[in-house]
């Protein structure tokens, strides 16, 4: 029996997409969307994520930009760079920076309000995070946990690693996937392996 700690992440041998915040051309989202459909076609993308291909902050995305999702699906998987996808998108995608930043805006908010709300809540209590108060939103909520690291905040004693937890104490930020253990540290005054220290070295 050994004490395990809590974390959002499933488990080390996953490839997770990149975080909802990222951009590209000035797009939130982008990033993920097209990691996803990329760990899809080689048969990576865990299963729970493989149903919602496509729809919610995907289908918003594709929504907003006026891009089909079977083009886009084929697009990705061509390239073999993001640098070709940015493109693309740069040249067929005709948006201006305050359409992008209005759709940045719906995505932030989403989680916060109605039934977006109700289903963050929902969410949370199935992850074992319902105490969590500063997952605010649904961006929140997927950026805790994919890093595989536990915080040293909340613990059980199991034989067996329940869902939600890791079994390490050694993350130093559960809400960003960034910041852990194996992360290179770099110049930003910011602790980014989690070892007590900022921009060593």
């Amino acid at each position: 029996m050994s004490i395990i700690s809590e974390t959002k992440a499933m488990s080390h041998n996953m490839i997770y997409p990149r975080s909802p915040r990222e951009k590209m051309d000035g797009w939130v989202h982008l990033p993920r969307f097209i990691d996803k459909l990329r760990l899809l076609v080689n048969e990576r993308l865990p299963e729970d994520y493989q149903a919602n291909i496509g729809k919610g902050f995907d289908g918003m995305w594709l929504k907003t930009a006026g891009v089909d999702f079977e083009k886009f699906r084929k697009l990705v998987i061509e390239s073999l760079t993001d640098g070709e996808i940015c493109d693309w998108v740069r040249d067929n995608v005709k948006k201006s920076d305050a359409e992008k930043e209005a759709f940045h805006q719906e995505l932030l908010t989403y989680g916060t309000y109605g039934e977006t709300l109700e289903r963050l809540i929902m969410r949370k209590k199935e992850s074992g995070m319902e105490d969590r108060d500063d997952i605010r939103c649904m961006f929140d909520y997927i950026d805790a946990d994919e890093d595989g690291f536990g915080v040293d905040t909340t613990s059980v004693l199991a034989c067996d690693l329940p869902e939600g937890y890791a079994d390490n104490r050694f993350d130093c930020d559960d809400v960003l996937p960034e910041f852990n253990p194996n992360a290179e540290e770099i110049c930003d005054d910011l602790d980014n392996d989690c070892d007590g220290a900022s921009d060593e070295g």
